[in-house]
C-alpha cells in the first residue's frame, strides 16, 4: 500500500478530538503504572468502583497485575477525572462510553484480549489503537466497538474518540481475529498517525507540499525502510528532508554516513546531523 492509501485508511475513520465526559467504564493496563492498584483503592474509599482482571479464568492469570482490567466508572465521577488526567500524563488504557453493564462489558472484553493464536491482543493500547483500527475491516470494528458504544484514548497528544458507522457485527460465538497481514500493517498505519500529527507540527515549513501529509507519511517510510525504526530517530530524519528535500539521503554527504553500519541509528543521525550544519556553515 502506498503512502496516500495509508493516510486516506487513517482519514476515513472519522476519529473526532473530544475530551471524554463521564465515561461508564475503562481498561487500565497495570503493567504501566505499578502505583495504579493503590490510586484504584483510594478512588474505591470515596465511591464503589467495581473491577475485574482480564487474565480472570485465562492461563495468564497468575501474572493479573502485570495485565489489563476492566473497570466500572459509572458511580464514581471524582475517579473518572483522576483517572482522565493519568492517562494524559502515560499511556494507561482506554475509556468506554457504553450502557452495557460490567457482566456483559468484562466479557466483551475478555473475547478482545486473545487472538486466534493466544497471544494478547493490545487492543487498549492507546499509541497503537488509531493503527489497530485501521487494519480492521468494517466488521472487526464494530465488533470491537459495538453500536451505541464510543472508545475514548489519549495518543500522547491528542484525545482521541471513535464510533462506528457500521452495523455489521460479527457473530456472537465467533470469536475475533486479526490476521498476521493485519498485525504486520499496524506498523505503517502507526506512521500515518505520526505523519499526519507531523504534518500539522511542521505545517509552516511544509507550505510548498501539495499533500503534506502524504510527503511527511513517504519520508517515515523511507526512514523505516533505511532502518530508523525509533520514533524520535524518524522525526529527526523528516527534520533533515524538510532541510535538504526528501532525498537527501542520496547526497553524498549522508549517503556516506548511512553506509556505517558500525554506527548505530541514532548515531548515524547525529553524524548526520552534523554534515547537515557543515552544509550550511
Amino acid at each position: 500500500m502506498d503512502a496516500v492509501n495509508y493516510i486516506n485508511t487513517i482519514d476515513a475513520l472519522g476519529l473526532r478530538n473530544t475530551t471524554p465526559n463521564e465515561p461508564e467504564f475503562a481498561v487500565v493496563d497495570l503493567a504501566v503504572d505499578d502505583q495504579f492498584l493503590s490510586q484504584l483503592y483510594g478512588g474505591m474509599k470515596q465511591a464503589a468502583i467495581e473491577w475485574f482482571s482480564l487474565f480472570m479464568g485465562s492461563p495468564w492469570q497468575e501474572d493479573w497485575k502485570q495485565g489489563p482490567v476492566v473497570l466500572d466508572l459509572s458511580a464514581s465521577p471524582d475517579f473518572s477525572r483522576e483517572l482522565m488526567a493519568m492517562m494524559e500524563a502515560r499511556p494507561l488504557g482506554v475509556l468506554i462510553h457504553s450502557g452495557a453493564d460490567m457482566d456483559d462489558m468484562l466479557q466483551h472484553c475478555q473475547r478482545w484480549l486473545f487472538n486466534s493464536d493466544a497471544s494478547i491482543l493490545r487492543f487498549y493500547e492507546p499509541r497503537m489503537l488509531t493503527a489497530l483500527l485501521a487494519t480492521m475491516t468494517e466488521g472487526q470494528k464494530s465488533d470491537l466497538v459495538r453500536p451505541g458504544e464510543c472508545l475514548t484514548w489519549h495518543n500522547g497528544q491528542d484525545w482521541m474518540q471513535y464510533q462506528p458507522t457500521s452495523q455489521n457485527l460479527l457473530a456472537e460465538d465467533q470469536p475475533p481475529c486479526l490476521t498476521s497481514e493485519q498485525l504486520r500493517g499496524v506498523h505503517w498505519y502507526r506512521l500515518a498517525a505520526h505523519a499526519r500529527e507531523y504534518a500539522e507540527h511542521y505545517r509552516d515549513s511544509l507550505m510548498s507540499q501539495a499533500n503534506p501529509q502524504t510527503w511527511v507519511m513517504k519520508c517515515l517510510m523511507k526512514a523505516s525502510e533505511s532502518g530508523f525504526r525509533a520514533r524520535a530517530d524518524q522525526e529527526r530524519w523528516l527534520r533533515l528532508a524538510i532541510q535538504h528535500g526528501d532525498t537527501f539521503y542520496q547526497q553524498d554527504a549522508f549517503r556516506k554516513v548511512m553506509e556505517q553500519q558500525a554506527l548505530a541509528p541514532a548515531d548515524q543521525l547525529t553524524a548526520m546531523e552534523s554534515n547537515s550544519e557543515s552544509l550550511h556553515a
